[in-house]
C-alpha cells in the first residue's frame, strides 16, 4: 500500500546488519546496567539521576550530528539543492568542488550546495570534519558510518534532510564527490520549465541483472532480490528529482537493513513502487563514456546535455589544493 517499503525482500547479508545489531546489544547492556545500578543506589537521587542521564544520552542518536538547519534560508526563490555525496576522508575533493564548479552556487542564490557525509570512528577524521564544518558551514553528517553498503541509508538521510530543512527547493540533484557539473547550464535547462517531473537520469540502465557472484562488490543473493532483472534505474553518480518525489520517498519507512545497491533501490525499486516515471530529458553524462575534455556543454543525439567529468586526484593536486582545507 502507498507509504510502505516495497515487499521486495530486504533481508541483508550477515555482515549488513552488524552495525545495527552491535548498537542494539550495547543499548540493551546499558539499559540492564542502568536498572541494576538504579536499584542498588535507589536511596541516592544523585546516582539515579546520573544513570538515567547516561541511559538517555546512549539511546539518543541525533539524525544529523553535524547540521546546517538554516542553510537554505532565505529560500523564497530556491530552485536547486545540490547534494554532493562525499566520504569523510575526501576533504581534498570537497575543497576542489568549492574552488571550481561548486563556486557557482555561492554566486547564485537560487542554488544551495551541501556535502553529505557519514560517521567515522577515526578520532583524527572526526576532529578534521568538525574544523571543516566550522570553516565552511556546508557539511551535513548523518548518523551511520560512511561505507559503501550504507549508501542507501545516506540517500534516505539526504532526502529526509531536504524535507526538514530545505523543503522549498524545487529540484534536488544528487551527485557523487568525484564528479563535476556545469551548474549554470543546468539552471538554464531547469528554468525553461519543460522538464518532465520524473527521475531525471544521465543514463537509464535497462535489462540489467543482479550480480550473483559471491564475493563481488555488487553481489546480490536471491534472498535479498529474487527477480532476475532489475527495474529501470538511473546511472548512479548523478540524477535529479523534484521536491514532490523527494517528499514521497522521505515519507517512506527506512529499511532496517542496508540494500547494497543504492541507485537500484532508490531510482529503481522505490520508483516503481511509487509509480514514478524515469527519463533522461536532461542528459547527464560521464566523460569515461563520451569525450575527454574539460568542463564543457555538449550535445549527444539532440538531447540537452549537461557535461560531467570524473575528478581525479592528480587533477586536484595540479591545482594546488591541499589535502586538508584548513591546514
Amino acid at each position: 500500500m502507498p507509504g510502505q517499503v516495497p515487499n521486495t525482500p530486504i533481508a541483508s547479508l550477515e555482515s549488513d546488519g552488524l552495525q545495527m545489531r552491535t548498537y542494539r546489544m550495547a543499548v540493551a547492556a546499558v539499559i540492564f546496567a542502568a536498572i541494576i545500578v538504579s536499584l542498588y543506589f535507589s536511596t541516592s537521587n544523585v546516582y539515579v539521576t546520573q544513570v538515567w542521564n547516561l541511559l538517555i544520552s546512549t539511546l539518543h542518536k541525533p539524525e544529523f550530528p553535524i547540521n546546517e538547519k538554516l542553510f537554505c534560508e532565505p529560500d523564497d526563490n530556491l530552485l536547486l539543492l545540490v547534494a554532493v555525496f562525499s566520504g569523510v576522508d575526501q576533504g581534498m575533493e570537497r575543497q576542489f568542488i568549492r574552488q571550481n564548479w561548486g563556486s557557482y552556487a555561492r554566486k547564485n542564490n537560487r542554488i544551495r550546495l551541501l556535502f553529505f557525509i557519514g560517521l567515522t570512528v577515526n578520532e583524527m577524521d572526526t576532529h578534521d570534519i568538525k574544523r571543516e564544518s566550522q570553516m565552511y558551514h556546508d557539511l551535513i553528517q548523518f548518523n551511520s558510518t560512511d561505507t559503501y553498503r550504507n549508501l542507501t541509508f545516506k540517500s534516505f538521510a539526504y532526502l529526509r534532510w531536504s524535507q526538514q530543512f530545505c523543503k522549498s527547493a524545487k529540484y534536488l540533484l544528487k551527485i557523487d564527490c568525484d564528479m563535476q557539473i556545469d551548474l549554470k547550464r543546468l539552471i538554464g535547462v531547469l528554468d525553461r520549465g519543460n522538464v518532465i517531473d520524473s527521475f531525471q537520469c544521465g543514463r537509464i540502465h535497462v535489462n540489467q541483472r543482479p550480480v550473483r557472484t559471491l564475493g563481488h562488490k555488487w553481489f546480490i543473493p536471491k534472498e535479498i532480490y529474487p527477480e532476475n532483472v532489475w527495474p529501470l534505474y538511473c546511472y548512479g553518480p548523478a540524477y535529479i528529482i523534484s521536491n514532490r518525489i523527494a517528499s514521497k520517498i522521505a515519507n517512506l519507512s527506512i529499511p532496517k537493513d542496508a540494500f547494497p545497491v543504492d541507485d537500484v533501490y532508490i531510482t529503481g525499486i522505490l520508483r516503481e513502487k511509487l509509480k514514478e516515471k524515469i527519463s533522461n530529458d536532461i542528459l547527464i553524462v560521464s566523460s569515461k563514456h563520451y569525450i575527454e575534455t574539460d568542463t564543457k556543454v555538449i550535445n549527444v543525439k539532440g538531447k540537452v546535455t549537461t557535461y560531467i567529468k570524473p575528478v581525479q586526484v592528480k587533477d586536484i593536486q595540479n591545482k594546488g589544493v591541499q589535502k586538508k582545507p584548513n591546514s
